[in-house]
């Protein structure tokens, strides 16, 4: 599943990955759970989850369920200045960064699953799906034996999960110490984090799971 995200100074492209149906049966139970779990209603959160519209109580609760998720994340992220037109920007998030997941992630859970199929699950960027899919397919018309299918969150109810780890990580960049309960809920999700990559013009800096991850959020 696949989301990216903008603000100054920072764009990102954030790709949660479930490897195997089992896995993909225990998320939807999870999900079940979340819509009656009172620590999640008292916050009057709706069933589509977005970060945006969260408060900080509802947040921490949702992070204690991902916690429990059987899923790896990976993100790449520039710190330069992103144009304000969305077009640029969609075409810098995926055809500029995204390329720098996609194909070493292909290539791993090729080797991994051979024969499997390997499919993508993009966020819509409008409301107009289909010129959307066509998008995505040019994205990815060089990295063979991925199917590609566009969701809105109102449609699929685990497509919140990149946008919530975009949003942690941007907080924890942009606020720092000043506030620290994104980075708190980092800490607790950073098993979860396979890799962050860091793209600027002159260098790619490369955080791994484990120590890696641990000196970022440090």
């Amino acid at each position: 599943m696949v989301d990216e995200s903008y603000a100054d100074n920072f764009c990102a492209i954030c790709v949660v990955c479930i490897q195997g149906k089992e896995n993909l049966t225990l998320l939807n139970d999870q999900i079940r759970q979340i819509s009656v779990d009172p620590a999640v209603n008292i916050h009057d959160l709706a069933k589509i989850f977005h970060y945006n519209e969260a408060s900080i109580g509802g947040r921490q609760s949702i992070a204690s369920w991902i916690y429990r998720m059987p899923i790896s994340v990976y993100c790449v992220i520039s710190k330069s200045n992103v144009s304000k037109s969305k077009q640029t920007q969609d075409e810098f998030a995926y055809k500029t960064l995204f390329p720098e997941l996609v194909k070493p992630l292909r290539q791993k859970f090729f080797n991994r699953f051979h024969g499997e199929k390997i499919s993508i699950r993009f966020e819509n960027l409008n409301n107009k799906l289909d010129t959307d899919t066509l998008f995505f397919k040019e994205v990815l018309k060089d990295i063979p034996e991925i199917s590609v299918s566009v969701v809105s969150k109102e449609n699929d109810q685990l497509i919140f999960l990149p946008d919530y780890f975009l949003g942690f990580i941007k907080d924890h960049l942009s606020k720092g110490k000043l506030v620290t309960w994104p980075t708190d809920l980092l800490k607790l999700l950073s098993g979860k984090i396979g890799l962050l990559l860091f793209k600027d013009a002159s260098e790619t800096r490369r955080y791994g799971r484990g120590d890696e991850i641990a000196k970022f959020l440090s």
